[in-house]
């Protein structure tokens, strides 16, 4: 904005201007930054001293001012603009007052900068205010407007003779400066009760803390501690938003709880303004009101955690006292430390977002760099491919026509030793020649979560069994499945191939033998696929290294093109492939996909069934004819397990048998009910008569087979509680 009568005031742009800073006020620069708040805190503990306002402004310019940066700070009252304090250098003429075009700006609340004063007038004329600074070697200055509850009350300007001076303080940190400022000018010590010495210390070390922690959990646990002391409260619950969840993160002294908007209505009306109850209000369901009454909370004050518009959440304070003495003094100190809270919260959520912003452009570069790699190392083992085709083909064309030749045993012998090497080369070659393929993805088509969670399952089973008898050892899969639907653009055989190659390396890493798991799991848009061993792990050279063709930690029996086939084919699919690993630590390789749009809810067209019984051959006839009857089934034998998998999974029916290994069918009924999803339950049992009707109605099970049963009336009874599927 320019000012009609000269000069340029530029509104909000602190933190826009070149990236150096200037000598004198290069420890300031470096105190505002998040590194460390030595002039903030300092300001702070001049907040709580509640001196009187001269003093008060006198020491806070002393603080700011240098030997090259002058301070003033004024004040409105009664409607005019007094000089409390001027500090530094040209303190004489930082005394001529701020003309209205620039106070203008500051009623926005944003700090307003004055840039490249002169002593002659410019084109639209004097500006007192410009010259006498400029007179005085000010070449920028910068205003901040000292404002609370969006009017306001006060500035301090800070002048320099550099023309590049603050421009490494962001503008947030100069609007956190500002904001203090107004605190410590503020306040009248004559209607204010001092604070004894000792709350007094009590309350600066608070302060300290708050801004000092940079991570919200032990932000919110140092503020409950602090607080309960300083405000003499029962109880203090800092409740922070988390927007992720929407719902509130609840910390207490020991405890910490989540409560959405719809379970507390006490949090639901503490938004936007302090609440003051001298009695408890009972609403029912009130979560956090219940609690309160149960530790026997009669007054409750209820403060929002605001910064600047935005909502950080809600200080809850609990008296147990009928009437708490001076509760309208604690309320008000509650209220500047629910400020610094909601302040020190929104720096902890920079941070955490620059932190995230990093990760993902640190993950970004990796990725660009491995995809040029791969790429580059494509192309060449294309060609090394070609080269060794024609000469292989040479090989064992000649080896062939010498085999016809001769009969000499010896030499037939040696023939066929080249002939073998030489189909063992070719198929190595074919497998690079997989990975250099440039593929469309015509042959890609949707596919259902759950019909790919089977093929992978049968897939890796019949792979461990197959490795168990070629080594000798004994290996085992664990098959993990939480809620998996949805669909997926994939070509069904790469991606078990992908797989496939992962666990190789998995079974592997176990030369004696060992556990590995396949997860699954579906979240956030993508389909997740989790591959763990126990095995001996991976440095941070070979994870580097390990997508790279032809490059094994298997020096005599690995080839090097397994982990490097897995990535083109997750390339292709769009989807991405990271390693997890330390040395004798095992390693985790994680494959995510991205679901189809709108698919990320459950689907009727394939429902997921759950089996339980401990006729191990009962539960296999079910599993292949609820597979035949277009569902995908799960088998267990303990009822204990089967509820387990019931909470971890989504099943759209189980079934169970009225003895199980462990518990009772009832209990597993009751279990599924009490969960409140809907999932119906078919009870399979041979006591069918002497089950009572109305023990059956008591336990809320949807339909009884007794045994035996007819293969149809199961096919029938699942039509009817799920509806019939396409075959």
């Amino acid at each position: 904005m320019d000012n009609p009568q000269g000069g340029r005031y530029e509104s909000g742009k602190v933190a826009a201007m070149e990236p150096r800073i200037g000598s004198d006020v290069a420890t300031l620069g470096s105190r505002l930054g998040p590194a460390g708040d030595g002039v903030l805190l300092d300001l702070l503990r001049l907040a709580t001293a509640r001196l009187p306002q001269p003093t008060a402004a006198e020491r806070a310019a002393r603080l700011l001012a240098s030997h090259e940066t002058t301070v003033a700070v004024r004040w409105l009252q009664a409607g005019q603009w007094v000089t409390l304090s001027t500090a530094g250098p040209a303190a004489v003429a930082a005394q001529v007052p701020e003309p209205p075009a620039l106070l203008e700006l500051l009623a926005d609340g944003k700090p307003v900068m004055a840039s490249d004063l002169r002593l002659q007038p410019d084109e639209h004329g004097e500006d007192p205010w410009q010259r006498t600074l400029a007179a005085g070697g000010v070449r920028v200055a910068l205003v901040l407007p000292l404002a609370g509850h969006g009017q306001l009350a006060g500035l301090v300007g800070l002048f320099s003779a550099r023309l590049d001076p603050w421009v490494e303080v962001s503008f947030e940190r100069w609007q956190l400066l500002a904001q203090t400022l107004w605190e410590a000018l503020r306040g009248d010590p004559s209607t204010l009760a001092p604070l004894p010495t000792a709350a007094t210390a009590g309350l600066r070390e608070a302060l300290v803390a708050l801004h000092l922690d940079r991570d919200p959990e032990d932000l919110c646990r140092r503020a409950v501690a602090h607080l309960r002391g300083l405000l003499e409260a029962d109880w203090v619950t800092v409740a922070r938003w988390d927007p992720t969840q929407r719902a509130y993160d609840c910390h207490q002294t020991v405890d910490r709880y989540l409560l959405t908007t719809a379970e507390s209505a006490l949090l639901a009306q503490a938004k936007g303004a302090p609440y003051r109850a001298r009695s408890l209000p009972v609403v029912p369901g009130d979560l956090l009101a219940e609690r309160l009454l149960a530790a026997s909370v009669q007054q409750v004050v209820t403060v929002p955690l605001l910064f600047q518009g935005d909502d950080y959440g809600t200080l809850v304070l609990g008296y147990c006292a009928p009437e708490a003495a001076e509760l309208a003094e604690r309320q008000s100190l509650a209220e500047q430390l629910a400020f610094h809270i909601a302040l020190a919260l929104r720096d902890a959520g920079l941070q955490e977002a620059q932190e995230h912003s990093l990760a993902r452009l640190r993950h970004a570069q990796a990725e660009a760099t491995t995809g040029a790699k791969f790429k580059a190392l494509a192309q060449m083992a294309g060609g090394v491919a070609h080269e060794f085709n024609n000469a292989l083909g040479g090989i064992l064309a000649r080896a062939q026509l010498l085999q016809r030749q001769t009969e000499d045993r010896a030499v037939l012998k040696g023939l066929t030793t080249i002939s073998e090497i030489g189909w063992r080369a070719a198929q190595t070659v074919r497998r690079l020649q997989e990975f250099t393929r440039e593929r469309s993805e015509d042959d890609f088509q949707p596919v259902d979560a759950p019909v790919l969670w089977q093929r992978l399952a049968d897939a890796a089973r019949q792979q461990v069994a197959g490795f168990s008898r070629a080594s000798g050892a004994r290996y085992h899969i664990e098959l993990e499945l939480d809620t998996f639907h949805g669909q997926v653009q994939a070509n069904v055989d790469e991606l078990v191939e992908a797989v496939g190659n992962v666990l190789t390396n998995a079974l592997e890493a176990s030369p004696g033998g060992g556990i590995v798991t396949l997860h699954g799991n579906t979240a956030g848009g993508e389909l997740i696929l989790t591959v763990v061993d126990r095995g001996r792990g991976m440095s941070a050279e070979e994870q580097q290294s390990c997508f790279d063709p032809f490059y094994s930690t298997k020096a005599e029996t690995g080839v090097g093109l397994g982990l490097s086939v897995t990535y083109g084919i997750i390339s292709r699919h769009r989807g991405e492939v990271t390693i997890e690993s330390a040395p004798d630590h095992g390693t985790t390789v994680t494959i995510t996909l991205p679901l189809l749009a709108d698919q990320t809810e459950p689907r009727q067209a394939v429902p997921h069934v759950l089996v339980i019984d401990d006729e191990e051959a009962l539960c296999e006839v079910l599993s292949e004819l609820f597979t035949i009857a277009g569902y995908t089934c799960e088998t267990c034998a303990g009822g204990r397990e089967g509820i387990e998998r019931f909470q971890n999974t989504h099943f759209d029916l189980v079934c169970t048998d009225l003895r199980t290994e462990d518990l009772s069918g009832w209990e597993v009924i009751r279990a599924v009910k009490e969960s409140g999803r809907g999932t119906p339950v078919m009870l399979l049992t041979g006591f069918r008569e002497q089950l009572q009707p109305d023990q059956i109605a008591a336990s809320g099970v949807d339909m009884v087979l007794g045994k035996p049963f007819t293969l149809q009336q199961v096919l029938a009874a699942g039509e009817k509680l799920l509806g019939p599927q396409e075959r």
